[in-house]
């Protein structure tokens, strides 16, 4: 069965040229995960293992730390447990021992380190090194730099010939885009999908790019932006979608959680659910309007007033995809007709954050 090596002792099949491990790691018998889809299998320690890995591929002692680094930072170790690990690998790198050598060989900066080497009694090393980057169509390169550049990305290569092309990079995030003279952005099917631990931190990080950039965030046309809102279609996890000036969708997602979101409840809950599926995930804004419009023509006694709040701004704001302001004035104008105590406030914050930002918008 491939894996990286057991925990107990094995004889190292080179022992002359094996290398020295990371002192007070192996005293301390760090577990790391290598493989995050089965972690049972893909588990060891910091110890020999790394050492029979390195000298399978070549690495001096600074590759060794850096091979460590690689594999912690996509472990599944707790925050302060993986900056205590992360650290001492640093204080290991400015050893004089390991600053007078070079890195035993290239190391991404995204991604992990990718080795496969054939061990002795069938085991193997996996590391793995697979990393996606999208591809994405748009009629000028030139507006998506521009674009995404409010977002916080940089320009990582570009070319004119013999195709425009360029790739962007913000964090650990990164797309790529070709021109296409002519293209249609209303018609573009490009799409990718983003996971983060923080949906909401984000979108604010983008919100506020677009503020400096344009006085406000853009609800309506292209590009624009939608609010993080929980997905029916989606296991419940919040989710929220860039459209960039290519018409492409960078649909941005929360990790799963350890327990699943709860299903909405009530007659509107369910109608906003809908709504999301329909605008949100699937661009088909006039459905969506259809389907809040039946929820809100058939008002019942016993219904949520924070979920009343949420439907009519969200009702503005899918009548702003569909450039019809006078519907969007109309829905801010009811949400402010409502009555809610001190408790339903508090729950409704961010439908009204997100009135606010749809009123700068109007005005």
């Amino acid at each position: 069965m491939p894996g990286f090596l057991p925990a107990a002792p094995v004889a190292d099949p080179h022992p002359a040229t094996a290398l020295r491990p990371l002192p007070r790691l192996v005293a301390a018998g760090v577990p790391v995960t290598i493989n995050s889809d089965d972690p049972p299998m893909f588990s060891t320690t910091l110890n020999r293992e790394y050492q029979v890995a390195a000298d399978l591929l070549g690495l001096d002692e600074h590759g060794v730390a850096e091979l460590a680094r690689q594999a912690v930072r996509y472990s599944f170790l707790d925050g302060p447990g993986k900056a205590a690990v992360l650290t001492e690998i640093d204080n290991y790198l400015k050893m004089s021992s390991c600053r007078a050598r070079p890195f035993g060989c290239p190391w991404p900066t995204i991604g992990h380190f990718h080795g496969r080497a054939p061990l002795h009694d069938g085991y193997e090393v996996w590391m793995t090194n697979e990393v996606t980057i999208p591809l994405l169509p748009c009629p000028s390169i030139d507006d998506i730099v521009a674009f995404y550049a409010v977002l916080g990305f940089h320009t990582t290569y570009q070319q004119r010939k013999p195709n425009p092309a360029v790739g962007l990079q913000r964090e650990d995030l990164n797309l790529q885009f070709f021109e296409i003279a002519g293209f249609d952005p209303t018609q573009s099917y490009g799409s990718c999908i983003v996971l983060t631990s923080d949906t909401g931190q984000l979108y604010r990080a983008f919100a506020a790019g677009m503020r400096a950039a344009y006085g406000k965030v853009l609800v309506s046309g292209t590009p624009r932006m939608t609010r993080p809102r929980a997905r029916k279609n989606a296991d419940g996890l919040s989710g929220f979608s860039v459209i960039d000036p290519g018409g492409n969708w960078i649909r941005v997602f929360q990790n799963a959680p350890a327990s699943p979101a709860p299903a909405p409840t009530g007659r509107l809950g369910k109608a906003m659910a809908n709504a999301v599926v329909q605008s949100d995930s699937r661009g088909d804004a006039r459905q969506a309007a259809r389907i809040l419009d039946s929820a809100l023509a058939h008002p019942e006694a016993d219904d949520d007033p924070v979920a009343l709040v949420e439907v009519l701004v969200y009702r503005a704001e899918v009548a702003m995809v569909l450039n019809d302001p006078a519907t969007a004035v109309e829905m801010l104008t009811r949400v402010d007709r409502v009555a809610l105590s001190a408790d339903e406030a508090t729950r409704a914050a961010a439908a009204h954050e997100a009135a606010t930002d749809l009123a700068e918008v109007l005005s």
